[in-house]
Formats: C-alpha cells, sequence, structure tokens
C-alpha cells in the first residue's frame, strides 16, 4: 500500500554509475551521476496493446548507500517505482530502463534493459475496476494489435 492504495513495489539496483567527491569548504559531497526513463508495454497473451506507461528517476533513489553501510559495494544505485495496479486483462509487461551516466571527464555511459514478464494475478485490478489517471489516445488497429498487421 502507497498513499492507501495498492501498489506493486518494482526494486532495482544499478553498479557502476559515474560519480566524484566534491569539497565545499569542509563539506565533501558524493556526487552520482543516474538518470532513468523507463517504459512500461502492458499487452494480453496475444501481443494486443492494452496500455503504456512512461517513468523518469525512481520514486526513492539511494545514490551514495556506503555513507550509510562502510562495507557496502561502491558505485550503487538503490531505488524502486511504485507501480499502479494494471487492467485486469494485461497478461504480460516489457519494461524499457535507459540509463545514462556522466563522467566528471565528460563521457557519457547509456544502457537499456528490456525486462519481459508474464504478469502476477495480484498486479491486476479486478474486473470491472478501473485504471484511474489513464490518458486515452487514438492508435492504429496494426500497432494495437499485431496479429492484424501480419494479415496485410
Amino acid at each position: 500500500m502507497v498513499l492507501n492504495k495498492p501498489q506493486v513495489r518494482l526494486q532495482l539496483a544499478l553498479w557502476g554509475a559515474h560519480r566524484e567527491e566534491r569539497t565545499d569548504g569542509k563539506v565533501k559531497k558524493m556526487v552520482t551521476s543516474a538518470s532513468f526513463k523507463t517504459q512500461w508495454k502492458l499487452t494480453d497473451e496475444r501481443g494486443k496493446l492494452i496500455g503504456e506507461m512512461t517513468g523518469e528517476d525512481p520514486s526513492m533513489k539511494v545514490d551514495f548507500p556506503e555513507r550509510f553501510i562502510a562495507e557496502f559495494p561502491p558505485q550503487m544505485v538503490l531505488g524502486h517505482y511504485d507501480m499502479d495496479l494494471v487492467p485486469s486483462e494485461v497478461k504480460k509487461m516489457e519494461i524499457t530502463f535507459n540509463v545514462s551516466s556522466r563522467a566528471a571527464s565528460g563521457g557519457d555511459a547509456t544502457a537499456t534493459y528490456l525486462w519481459k514478464l508474464d504478469v502476477p494475478s495480484d498486479w491486476r485490478l479486478g474486473k470491472g475496476e478501473t485504471w484511474e489517471g489513464a490518458e486515452v489516445t487514438e492508435r492504429s488497429e496494426e500497432e494495437i494489435d499485431p496479429s492484424k498487421a501480419q494479415k496485410k
């Protein structure tokens, strides 16, 4: 439950993000560069598109965990997304994580991770429940249902 609402918590760990220590007078600060862009694609069992969601950085992000636990592996970023329950007809989910990190020297490191899974029943809304806050957009029939594109 998050804010009295059932949600799914997706936890993540990223190892290797660039970071640097900066000193401002007597204060030392660790600055970690790790930004996320995430997209969820929700389909039924045949691959028909039911919905999509997008997100930026996780709702909680710890980018310097060894300040709390000295033995923690260096350069780790921990975080989580709190995801709303999805419509009941959703059976499969693809989550794409695009991560970028900028080095102090100016170089960029980017990575894309794709996670495909069958959606557990407790991640779905019950029959007749509506997906709150969803925005409806128009798509072509072929984009929504790939089986129709194959028939042409």
